[in-house]
C-alpha cells in the first residue's frame, strides 16, 4: 500500500504537465492575445471553423457572461444590457465590427476589445431623472 500514494501523485503530476502541453500548444498566451490574434481567429469562423475560431468565440463568450455576471465591473462604461438569446457567433460578428470600426483597438489586450464592443453593440437604455 505504500507504493500507492506516490504512483497516485506521479500520475498527476504527468497529466498535469501533458495538460499544460496541450493548452500551450492550442490556446495563446493571454498576455499576448490581443485584438489582432482574436480578429484572425474570428475572422477564421467565416471560413471554416477550427481550433483559432473555437478558442476565439468561446473567449468572448467567457468575457461576456463575466461582464452579465458582473455588470460590467467597477467601470461602468464597460456595462452593456445584452438580450437573451444571443449565439456566440453574432458576439462574434459584434467584436469584429468593433475592430474594423476602431482599428487601434487590435493593439488592446483581447478582453479589453471585447469589453469595449459589447457596450457599443448593446447599450444600455440612458435613465432620465423625473
Amino acid at each position: 500500500m505504500q507504493l500507492a500514494k506516490p504512483v497516485c501523485v506521479a500520475s498527476f503530476v504527468v497529466l498535469g504537465l501533458a495538460a499544460t502541453a496541450l493548452a500551450q500548444n492550442k490556446a495563446p498566451e493571454a498576455e499576448s492575445y490581443d485584438g489582432f490574434a482574436l480578429k484572425q481567429d474570428l475572422e477564421s469562423c467565416h471560413t471554416h471553423i477550427g481550433g483559432g475560431c473555437s478558442f476565439a468565440l468561446g473567449y468572448v463568450r467567457g468575457i461576456v457572461a463575466f461582464d452579465q455576471t458582473t455588470g460590467g465591473g467597477s467601470d461602468a462604461s464597460w456595462k452593456s444590457c445584452i438580450p437573451d438569446g444571443i449565439r456566440n457567433g453574432e458576439f462574434g460578428d459584434v467584436v469584429l465590427k468593433y475592430i474594423a470600426d476602431h482599428p487601434t483597438s487590435q493593439h488592446e489586450p483581447a478582453w479589453a476589445v471585447v469589453f469595449d464592443a459589447m457596450p457599443s453593440a448593446y447599450p444600455c437604455p440612458v435613465k432620465t431623472k423625473k
